[in-house]
């Protein structure tokens, strides 16, 4: 049975909900929680027409519009502790596991619980609206990532290609529920029935309880969404003693883009120092990669359960009793090995304290090469890199990755530069910068070639350094917003949890709203890192040309010599002018 013609057969359900549209208050029209109204289908003109049964024709002819007189019906009232307001949906796709997919059930399934697709956002029912909850996050994740808005088409494309939403059905919905489900499925989400065919579509289709995790599996590796690694051996009881090695004045940890014998070298016994030394044979590693490489093993170490290390002011690794040198360095190689894609690793456990002190200079000296080296890196001498990690979420996002523009996510261009060369995931790719159009705006012809092709066509120039022109465009994982003051024409800084407004009178919620999942003239996400880069928006003035930025941020940036106006010195555009 098809969308109308079930609302057909359900007419009275479907007259008395229209009923109770026509006599809610107008003033419901403009409440800012209104997503499915504001983005996909607007029910404004319906209150134009003569008859419940000139409204119940229109949403007869355009299903979608039940959605948003849903949304206007109670107001305020409807949203209560399962709405979900723009912030809330926005911290879904921060941190290290972004969600990748809305799944709403009735009930909690414990069969579930166990599985590590840990990018899934759950909901279960709580009243007869928490199905308008969850269409209205699939509205919004279409908004903002897929750049879909009033295109019923588009959005249906969507839907069924992405699967950003999952109804598991399993129990008899309502003659509500069952409404909204219809229109659902009219918009081509993703139903599965378990345990009983409830719905007559024979599209959504009937899954055992007993399948429903191993389902699940599929659909998420279909998708590539997230899961959990399961890296962790647990060998290390926390209340168990733990023998230290190292932590004197000669111990040290490095690794090193040198060749070397791919295997573990033990050298001496434990004593008070010990050295950690890491060689990487394989040729697409340089110097800049490995401080990376060891912030990175520093961090699988202490989250393995194994072994555990410091570096506060000496090295020092942290084991249980009993552990041998050799089974502790096997355990470093194997670490690598399985986290990174490298051929050639050579691991030295040094204790000799002769070799030991004879080393620590070339040590020192080595680490003092490594930051010149990265420090000298610019946009004419490296290579660019494309992220993709959160297109999965962001249907057409990429981001540019240089030495002198560093992804707003806050991760470092050496971090994407060695996944890309050292790492198996698809999500890092170097790319063919192209012929250099213009070095202050920062714009290359490869880049503008990947925009177009990542973005459809959509997005057909980036100006890595612009804020007003072609800025680069917006995921959702960013804590800082440069935007324009176009009536100072100068550069303003805010970043996420500052509740006040700028001096053009905007809020963090009102900008990160404009420019969230797209590509806006005038707003741009930026990190600390690009706020320290040479090149950071030289096209409109660099940092000299900075206005304004929140006291919390100047703080953070160690900036309090600078004379850029906070909040605490300008409330409005006409003192912020006079500031200067």
């Amino acid at each position: 049975m098809n969308t109308g013609d079930y609302f057909r057969s359900n007419s009275s359900v479907l007259r008395e909900v229209v009923r109770l549209f026509r006599e809610s208050p107008k003033g419901n029209i403009g409440l800012p929680s209104l997503v499915v109204n504001r983005y996909l289908a607007n029910s404004s003109n319906l209150r134009e027409c003569d008859s419940i049964d000139s409204v119940c024709a229109s949403i007869l002819e355009k299903p979608q519009l039940l959605l948003s007189v849903l949304e206007i019906i109670e107001g305020n009232k409807l949203f209560g502790d399962e709405y979900i307001d723009h912030e809330e949906f926005v911290s879904r796709y921060l941190g290290q596991l972004p969600a990748d997919v809305f799944i709403f059930a009735w009930s909690e399934l414990e069969q579930l619980k166990s599985l590590p697709i840990l990018g899934a956002s759950f909901h279960y029912a709580k009243s007869r609206e928490s199905l308008v909850y969850f269409a209205q996050n699939l509205v919004r994740y279409a908004y903002h990532f897929g750049g879909i808005q009033y295109d019923i088409g588009e959005f249906k494309r969507f839907c069924s290609y992405y699967s950003p939403g999952l109804v598991i059905l399993n129990k008899q919905p309502s003659e509500f529920e069952a409404m909204v489900l219809h229109v659902l499925s009219f918009l081509d989400v993703t139903i599965w029935q378990v345990g009983e065919r409830w719905l007559d579509d024979q599209k959504h289709p009937l899954v055992a309880e007993d399948e429903l995790a191993d389902r699940l599996l599929r659909l998420f590796k279909k998708n590539g969404w997230h899961f959990s690694s399961g890296r962790s051996t647990g060998d290390i009881d926390d209340e168990s003693p733990l023998a230290t090695w190292g932590g004197g004045y000669n111990s040290f940890f490095i690794i090193r883009s040198m060749g070397g014998i791919d295997g573990v070298d033990i050298r001496g016994e434990t004593v008070s120092d010990i050295g950690l030394i890491i060689d990487i044979g394989d040729s697409d590693i340089d110097i800049t990669m490995t401080g990376y490489l060891e912030r990175a093993l520093l961090e699988m170490l202490n989250s393995s359960g194994y072994l555990r290390a410091e570096t506060r002011e000496w090295f020092t690794l942290r084991v249980q009793p009993g552990t041998s040198l050799q089974k502790a360095g096997e355990f470093v190689y194997g670490l690598l090995k399985s986290e990174f894609d490298l051929k050639q690793v050579s691991v030295s456990v040094v204790c000799d304290p002769y070799r030991l002190s004879s080393l620590k200079p070339s040590i020192l000296a080595y680490r003092d090469n490594r930051n010149k080296a990265i420090a000298h890196q610019d946009e004419l001498n490296s290579s660019f890199y494309l992220c993709t990690r959160c297109r999965s979420y962001a249907k057409k996002h990429f981001c540019i990755s240089t030495a002198e523009h560093p992804p707003h996510c806050g991760r470092s261009y050496e971090m994407i530069k060695t996944l890309a060369h050292a790492s198996d995931s698809a999500e890092y790719i170097p790319i063919k910068k192209g012929e250099l159009l213009d070095r202050k705006r920062g714009e290359f012809a490869g880049v503008n070639k990947i925009a177009r092709l990542m973005s459809g066509g959509e997005i057909t120039r980036v100006f890595l350094h612009s804020l007003k022109e072609y800025p680069h465009p917006l995921s959702a994982e960013f804590n800082i917003l440069a935007f324009h003051i176009a009536r100072l024409d100068g550069i303003g800084l805010i970043h996420r949890g500052y509740s006040g407004a700028t001096p053009d009178g905007r809020s963090w919620k009102e900008l990160e709203s404009s420019a969230i999942g797209r590509q806006c003239d005038g707003i741009v996400a930026v990190s600390e890192g690009y706020l320290n880069s040479r090149m950071f928006l030289a096209a409109d003035g660099g940092a000299a040309n900075i206005l304004w930025m929140t006291s919390n941020l100047k703080e953070r940036l160690s900036w309090g010599d600078r004379r850029i106006a906070t909040e605490k010195d300008c409330g409005n555009l006409t003192t912020l002018k006079n500031y200067y």
